[in-house]
């Protein structure tokens, strides 16, 4: 659930690779990483980004005191996946990703407009069905946006991210800065658990 998904045009960062002593895995918005002994089988990929300076920088270069993850807010899943983050779908039998030409000028398919199965697809239960990433939810299974986030520390993160990394086991968290305070960059939240390391980047409200 850590790596991107297939709305992601980031096809590499789809499944966990192997840097070094650790496997990581990440959607671009947080990052997870557990000893490459525990998955001996994931293969390194050049094209992934270089998360190991990221951990160094905020786990071993910054002085952090780890506390108990705190309670949060219940998490609603998506009312049109209901939770699951993807769907049955077919294509649309009107349009071409959600647009089609006429006589020269592009128009928004309303047949499809809306669609929870993404443009150009139409949620539907037929044998010939293809599983889709939900749109509504960005595949998450809840909506980063209809959750929304929640203050940690000096700044404030996607409950949605939080609520996975709350389930990890016996997990400590050190909040990063603002995301409002341009001028020092972006400090993400650092994560310890049983069985590895996680880092989480702050949103703006």
């Amino acid at each position: 659930r850590f790596c991107a998904n297939e709305l992601d045009p980031r096809e590499y960062l789809r499944q966990p690779w192997k840097r070094g002593e650790w496997v990581y895995a990440t959607n671009g918005h947080l990052c997870i990483r557990v000893p490459a002994a525990s998955i001996p089988d994931v293969a390194e990929c050049d094209k992934a980004p270089n998360a190991q300076n990221l951990f160094q920088k905020h786990m071993e270069q910054r002085q952090c005191e780890f506390l108990l993850m705190p309670t949060l807010p219940k998490v609603h899943a998506c009312r049109a996946c209901e939770g699951k983050g993807t769907m049955l779908a077919v294509k649309c039998p009107a349009c071409t990703d959600g647009a089609f030409d006429h006589y020269g000028d592009t128009y928004d398919c309303l047949h499809c407009e809306g669609s929870a199965a993404g443009p150009g697809w139409i949620k539907s239960e037929r044998d010939t069905a293809t599983k889709r990433p939900c749109d509504s939810c960005d595949g998450l299974g809840s909506s980063l946006r209809v959750n929304g986030n929640v203050p940690l520390g000096e700044s404030t993160y996607s409950l949605v991210y939080l609520s996975w990394l709350a389930e990890l086991p016996q997990v400590r968290v050190c909040p990063g800065l603002s995301a409002e305070l341009p001028t020092k960059g972006q400090v993400p939240a650092v994560f310890l658990f049983d069985g590895g390391q996680a880092l989480l980047m702050p949103r703006r409200d």
